[in-house]
């Protein structure tokens, strides 16, 4: 009888702290998110409570054109107005997808486009037109390094007076709908065996700067997955200026330069392809955890980050 009590008690106590933990924002509620960890904050209303602090933030700029996005807790703040003004302000278009919305992006067209989403717009070319108003741009720094960026069409920008490309859009090693033969290959050198803790060319410009050294402690990682489900990647620990990777093996040393923390032996543990743009320490979350954000370049060439939340 001991134990069906037990067990009744357990089960109420997961359904009341199932889906939202401490309930900060509920459906309807007017908020700005940072959906890309980055510090840029933008309006929005919570359209859904997930488990795991995440809720679903529908975007004022996206209304119609974009799905709601995923977003923990800690990237979102009240915005002004509460939950009664978003409903009286709330805009009245649905969400429709569709190839290319406005209609001004074809394929061949040359445009300027930011991958970060920071204002990082650098000279590309249109090369496929695909779902809910995104494209693949084939930068020309890129050509021969990486295939087509995935690119939202607010983030790009009609350039049509750029010189062409030095060498085809189509060259280096793409596959499937982008594959064809080269033109003109560029000579670069084979990335090393070694794990590397910058992607080729990019240095990491305009992302945020570091608060220096993290403490010490088990960090675990985890990020959003495409399909807005909470991922763990393993656990990161850091001991002093020794740090060991989210797949085990011994301790390694790290250092901070300009805000950057560079590990000297990579991240081990990461998925295959994954080369790490830039790592910084954040400060504390709204729940008082230190963390740690890892920016990477993703082997398809997505940038995308992760976090290292300490237990």
């Amino acid at each position: 009888m001991r134990n069906i009590i037990i067990f009744a008690v357990s089960s109420t106590l997961l359904q009341v702290a199932s889906p939202a933990f401490a309930e900060h924002f509920k459906v309807g509620d007017r908020v700005d998110a940072d959906v890309m960890h980055i510090g840029i904050w933008k309006s929005g209303v919570i359209t859904e409570v997930l488990p795991f602090e995440r809720y679903r933030v529908q975007l004022d700029e996206e209304v119609g054109r974009y799905e709601p996005t995923v977003c923990l807790e800690r990237f979102i703040r009240a915005g002004a107005g509460g939950s009664q003004a978003n409903k009286d302000a709330a805009p009245k278009t649905s969400y429709t997808g569709g190839a290319a919305l406005s209609g001004q992006f074809k394929v061949g067209q040359r445009v300027m486009a930011d991958a970060t989403r920071i204002g990082n717009f650098k000279p590309g070319t249109i090369t496929e037109l695909l779902p809910y108003g995104r494209f693949r741009v084939q930068f020309d720094d890129e050509i021969g390094r990486y295939e087509p960026t995935v690119i939202t069409e607010g983030f790009i920008k009609a350039a049509d007076n750029l010189s062409p490309p030095k060498t085809d859009v189509n060259a280096g090693p793409q596959t499937g709908a982008h594959k064809s033969a080269p033109v003109q290959a560029i000579p670069h050198t084979p990335p090393a065996t070694k794990i590397s803790t910058k992607a080729a060319g990019d240095e990491g410009e305009g992302l945020p700067e570091g608060k220096g050294a993290p403490p010490s402690g088990k960090y675990v990682a985890q990020k959003i997955s495409p399909g807005g489900q909470l991922m763990g990647l393993g656990n990161l620990e850091i001991r002093g200026n020794s740090y060991r990777g989210i797949a085990g093996g011994g301790m390694a040393p790290f250092s901070v330069s300009g805000g950057n923390i560079v590990w000297s032996a990579g991240i081990t543990g990461l998925p295959e392809g994954w080369v790490i743009r830039k790592s910084v320490y954040r400060g504390l979350d709204h729940m008082g955890r230190p963390y740690i954000q890892v920016y990477y370049r993703s082997k398809s060439g997505f940038n995308d980050c992760f976090d290292c939340v300490r237990e």
